[in-house]
């Protein structure tokens, strides 16, 4: 049976803005960073309920000011921190409030604020995604050099991504067997009976990736995507400070490459034909200075990021009730059967 489905479907583009009232944001914060009252304030809207994002219009001037949970204040003031030491064309660069740090705690929030990166989201340019991966290894470089001049508290504060091969079995399982009617709209028919056929397939593959050694963790970027990459001048800068973990630098940057050339099929910038016997032997190429060693590698590891998300919705919608995290559960299976094909369908991270 084959998915026809591949590469359809993308949660993250260009997201909804809606007008937002002045109360929405303490004037106080407005206060700390040194902000007029906006001329308008737009809120973006996404998917993520972890946070909220808003844009201000000043003048002919846009600054972005986001919040998130008070508990969260040490960890994002450290994320920022680590933004503000990178290149200052390589990522966002927050703004400090007048007590010298970058987070405002108000309200039981957390607040922080930057100037808006102007320029549009990688697009899948087929000319352009080697700029946009170039930037991303280069970015994958300098976090992974921060992340050693650490102290140890301060690598503490950092969340450390866990692997756990029993919670990606259990994750396909619950996909296949008693699966409940939110769990089923949200997969569909199609993929579900896709599981149940190749079910034996599936967790053979999941029992291989589970004996690969992992690398050691280092401080990375762990969601380098074409949602986080805003291609503008001079060259491509990536944005969302909160998705900082430990975590082994190769499985980042090879879930990068991955989401990079499948997004170059999703826009119709490149046919799998072409990424599979142009695109991906010049990603493989570049990714050997990373410590990835060919094509069944990068897609293995990218793959093992897939599992760890399916798992992390998984864990999310059982265990702690969240239905909403359901919206991206399509999308984070198919990604798993793109990895099988564009690795080429064979050997270890293949489904054949």
């Amino acid at each position: 049976m084959k998915v026809q489905a591949l590469y359809s479907i993308e949660t993250n583009l260009e997201f909804n803005h809606r007008v937002s009232s002045a109360g929405k944001v303490p004037h106080s914060v407005l206060e700390s960073y040194k902000l007029p009252v906006p001329d308008k304030i737009r809120v973006i809207e996404k998917h993520n309920r972890f946070s909220d994002i808003f844009v201000f219009e000043i003048d002919s001037k846009r600054v972005v000011v986001r919040s998130t949970s008070a508990t969260s204040a040490k960890l994002l003031e450290l994320q920022c921190r680590v933004f503000s030491w990178l290149p200052s064309d390589f990522g966002l660069k927050p703004l400090y409030n007048t007590e010298g740090n970058f987070v405002t705690c108000e309200n039981d929030l957390a607040w922080i604020a930057y100037p808006y990166i102007e320029g549009p989201l990688f697009k899948g340019d087929s000319d352009q995604v080697l700029i946009a991966f170039q930037r991303c290894l280069e970015v994958a470089e300098q976090f992974e050099s921060i992340g050693n001049r650490l102290s140890a508290e301060e690598k503490r504060l950092f969340p450390q991504v866990k692997f756990d091969s029993s919670a990606w079995k259990s994750a396909v399982n619950n996909l296949i067997i008693e699966v409940p009617e939110p769990v089923l709209v949200a997969l569909g028919s199609d993929l579900q009976s896709f599981f149940v056929q190749n079910r034996t397939r599936l967790l053979s593959l999941v029992d291989e990736l589970s004996t690969w050694p992992l690398p050691p963790a280092a401080l990375v970027h762990y969601d380098l995507q074409h949602a986080n990459i805003v291609m503008s001048e001079p060259g491509p800068t990536i944005i969302d400070l909160e998705d900082i973990y430990f975590a082994p630098k190769q499985i980042a940057i090879s879930y990068c490459a991955f989401k990079l050339s499948r997004h170059v099929v999703f826009n119709n910038q490149g046919l799998v034909s072409w990424v599979i016997a142009e695109l991906i032997p010049e990603m493989t190429a570049m990714l050997k200075s990373c410590g990835v060693d060919g094509r069944e590698e990068l897609f293995g590891l990218a793959t093992i990021r897939n599992l760890n998300d399916l798992a992390y919705i998984n864990h999310l919608y059982y265990d702690r009730g969240m239905d909403f995290v359901l919206y991206d559960l399509r999308k984070k299976v198919l990604n798993v059967l793109e990895c099988a094909e564009l690795a080429g369908c064979s050997g270890r991270v293949g489904l054949k």
